[in-house]
């Protein structure tokens, strides 16, 4: 079941405007015109819900801008607060463009749905638009690269230059094979562990050491370390195919002339870079270039739009534990403040700083508002029970 078949079924009982739009903070310039979100409420034939297949709860596009609610799910959300399903009780009539008697009851009794626990659902839709400005503002002030990080820039050599002075080498870090019994060298593992050189990073010697011309092989007990061996030309190279580090293993005859140093490779560090390099990226792909043209100036570090929804509902719940509604459509220095944060008018830090005080402010009305506790469940299922008989 999708929108068109709602549509065709007759099932929508309400629909209208919301949004930016339905806010009153709506922008509209050449770089930049808001969108126009619909939602609404929809209904299907009792018996569809005592079948074996469940309606759906909600149906939208692909954009979600518009989306619509099943009269179940609609009630199970807005007895618990939701601030989106909320305010579409309280719009201004100019955004409604359907409404049944049956959601005209639902909008006559809309303070059933008002309780202190909106305080929890609007802080917390506030908190949430916050830390995505907070993400965000943190992706802006640390863009990565084009290109992904290599595997090559998280291997650290130790080269055999810390240790050519050291009279007992062996055959570097190879068990000895006239001694069956000797595994590893032990003295010159204390050598090496004890020499105040630190290991040189492999960006650092990226013209001396080209990994494609080595090979490597394991260290055994040793985790993300290995022997490092220099094949030139010949060589497969240290990571293959898929980036993948693949080890060789090495003839005892080319253990003194081929063996150069002990390569430790960070897969750890590598996933962490890739994992912040791809969400950049993605965040880049998928973000709205349009909205981002102040920041991409240079003009703000944050997302405008996510800091005025923060500040809306901060407003609104606000006005929920005061006046028991909340805001819909803005007017005034509240609208002329959210629409000065929209154009980017104020620096991030000060943003920071106001939201944190009105966080404060809505946390010691909740302590005093007259509001009830929570919400008249019964009375609410009454009136579920007689839309449904309709």
């Amino acid at each position: 079941m999708n929108i068109k078949d709602i549509k065709e079924q007759k099932y929508i009982m309400f629909e209208a405007i919301s949004g930016s739009r339905a806010y009153n903070l709506a922008i509209d310039t050449p770089e930049y015109s808001s969108d126009t979100d619909i939602r609404g409420v929809f209904k299907v034939p009792n018996e569809m819900h005592m079948s074996l297949f469940d309606p759906p709860e909600e149906v939208a596009d692909d954009k979600q801008d518009v989306k619509y609610y099943e009269l179940r799910k609609f009630f199970k959300l807005i007895q618990d607060g939701n601030p989106n399903i909320l305010e579409m009780a309280f719009l201004p009539k100019e955004c409604i463009k359907k409404c049944t008697p049956e959601m005209e009851m639902i909008i006559a009794n809309r303070n059933l749905f008002i309780s202190q626990k909106a305080y929890f659902t609007h802080s917390g839709y506030a908190y949430a638009q916050w830390e995505k400005c907070r993400g965000q503002n943190k992706l802006v002030n640390n863009p990565c690269p084009k290109d992904p990080p290599k595997k090559e820039d998280f291997c650290r050599i130790i080269p055999l230059p810390l240790w050519e002075n050291y009279s007992p080498r062996k055959c570097g870090f190879r068990s000895d094979m006239s001694n069956i019994e000797t595994i590893y060298d032990l003295d010159m593992i204390k050598f090496i562990m004890n020499t105040p050189c630190r290991p040189i990073e492999y960006c650092r010697l990226s013209k001396v050491y080209d990994l494609s011309k080595f090979h490597v092989a394991a260290l055994e007990h040793i985790p993300n370390t290995y022997r490092l061996y220099y094949y030139g030309d010949s060589s497969k190279g240290v990571f293959r195919g898929d980036q993948m580090l693949v080890c060789e293993s090495i003839p005892l005859d080319d253990e003194r002339d081929r063996f150069v140093g002990l390569l430790q490779y960070s897969e750890a560090e590598f996933e962490k870079a890739h994992k912040v390099w791809k969400n950049y990226w993605d965040w880049v792909k998928n973000r709205n270039e349009a909205r981002w043209i102040i920041q991409e100036k240079g003009v703000v570090d944050y997302d405008c739009k996510n800091m005025m929804h923060c500040m809306r509902l901060l407003y609104s719940g606000k006005n929920i534990l005061t006046k028991s509604e909340p805001i819909v459509r803005f007017e005034g220095k509240q609208r002329e403040f959210l629409m000065d944060i929209r154009r980017g008018k104020y620096d991030y830090q000060t943003l920071i700083k106001i939201v944190e005080e009105e966080m404060e402010g809505l946390k010691r009305l909740k302590e005093t508002t007259k509001i009830p506790h929570t919400v008249n469940h019964k009375a609410i299922n009454q009136l579920y029970l007689e839309i449904i008989k309709k």
